[in-house]
């Protein structure tokens, strides 16, 4: 696709709406490349959308691409667990990663929930932050100054808006290439 888009001389945009959350963004400016334990569960009813591809593409995807932005450090092994119960590709998905220096990630996703669920937990040097992405909060408690600080931070539904993020910097870049 990005050579066809070369090709064209078109802008191509590969669009990930979780990293435009306005949790998340704080969660990486917290611990991005600091971070020694990542555990996300990521679950949702299903829809009967997106069926033809496992859970891992479907959902999980967006903790993984947290994840390479949170624990640097080079991966040991690689341990997953999946089914399939209602359609033909894996429904439900257990991933732990190991990292050489010890930290760990623990990813659960599944399309088979009763309600939709998007919890991260990030334990990062000197903290930790335990955040629900729907309900747009956060708890984050850190060590400064050999003291303990509890931070917690909720976001209104009005100004977490990804899409209008992702479209606006799409747009831009569209308007930018045009200038070259």
């Amino acid at each position: 696709m990005i050579k066809l888009a070369e090709k064209k001389n078109l802008v191509f945009n590969v669009v990930m709406p979780e990293r435009e959350n306005l949790v998340v963004r704080y969660i990486l400016k917290k611990a991005i490349n600091n971070g020694y334990a990542f555990i996300s569960d990521r679950v949702t009813p299903f829809v009967g959308r997106s069926t033809d591809i496992s859970v891992l593409y479907d959902i999980l995807i967006h903790d993984l691409d947290l994840l390479i932005n949170i624990i640097p450090f080079k991966i040991k092994r690689i341990n997953a667990s999946g089914l399939n119960i209602l359609t033909d590709n894996t429904d439900i998905l257990n991933v732990r990663i190991e990292y050489e220096n010890g930290s760990f990630a623990i990813l659960n996703a599944s399309r088979l929930a009763m309600e939709k669920k998007r919890k991260l937990r990030v334990f990062y040097n000197k903290g930790y932050i335990s955040a629900d992405l729907l309900k747009l909060e956060y708890k984050n408690i850190y060590l400064n100054k050999k003291m303990i600080i509890p931070e917690i931070g909720v976001y209104k539904e009005k100004e977490n808006d990804p899409l209008n993020i992702i479209d606006v910097d799409f747009v831009n870049s569209i308007l930018m290439k045009n200038r070259k």
